[in-house]
């Protein structure tokens, strides 16, 4: 009888852990534009973020249906401007399995993003935090030829900075970069997704005029 017991429970186990891992919808069953109240520039995102940050998208913690927002616990890479003690931080997307926005999946594990951040408090998390201007403000981050890159989401940020950084022109550098980008994470093959990569810089060029 223990050992049946035993079985049993090894197999329950074995099935919550597969569970746990199993892969969360990323796209919801319905979709709606982002409308924002506030359109920021790379300087007023900079003054007014409490946090801005290389995160790497360690887990999905749960999401709230009543107001379609996704909880994600991120690790973080490297702090451009802030202090913070912790090593993680509790990250709040907009969106859930049941509705996303125009072209702003869930993320996905083991993403990298350059993010400007609002600490905030629900009761619930600590190191809990929300992104400026949702994905208007949103780098995505990639290695490609043992070299980091950011992206620019959207291309807001890119258009409304008062000073001309360098930008990557390389046409094959910029080939790689889509392409370690969209084998890092298969969501950019989704035809139902609208993602023109911007404008691309050197991340280190990038992290440098922040923190000017």
């Amino acid at each position: 009888m223990r050992k049946i017991r035993g079985i049993v429970i090894l197999w329950l186990l074995l099935y919550l852990c597969g569970c746990s891992n199993k892969e969360y919808v990323r796209i919801g069953e319905s979709t709606a534009k982002m409308s924002l109240e506030k359109r920021y520039s790379m300087e007023t995102a900079v003054q007014e973020a409490d946090l801005i940050a290389v995160l790497e998208v360690e887990e999905r913690l749960e999401e709230d249906l009543n107001e379609d927002t996704t909880y994600f616990r991120c690790s973080l890479q490297n702090v451009i401007v802030g202090n913070i003690q912790e090593s993680t931080i509790v990250l709040k997307q907009e969106g859930s399995s049941k509705m996303t926005y125009q072209d702003f999946p869930m993320f996905g594990i083991h993403n990298r993003v350059l993010v400007f951040l609002k600490e905030a408090s629900n009761g619930k998390h600590s190191a809990y935090y929300w992104m400026l201007g949702a994905n208007t403000t949103l780098f995505d981050v990639v290695e490609t030829n043992k070299q980091w890159y950011a992206v620019d989401r959207t291309g807001t940020l890119s258009e409304m900075m008062s000073k001309n950084i360098p930008i990557v022109s390389d046409k094959e550098i910029i080939n790689d970069v889509i392409y370690d980008l969209k084998k890092q994470d298969s969501i950019w093959n989704d035809n139902r997704i609208d993602y023109n990569y911007h404008v691309i810089y050197d991340l280190e060029t990038l992290i440098n005029y922040i923190q000017e």
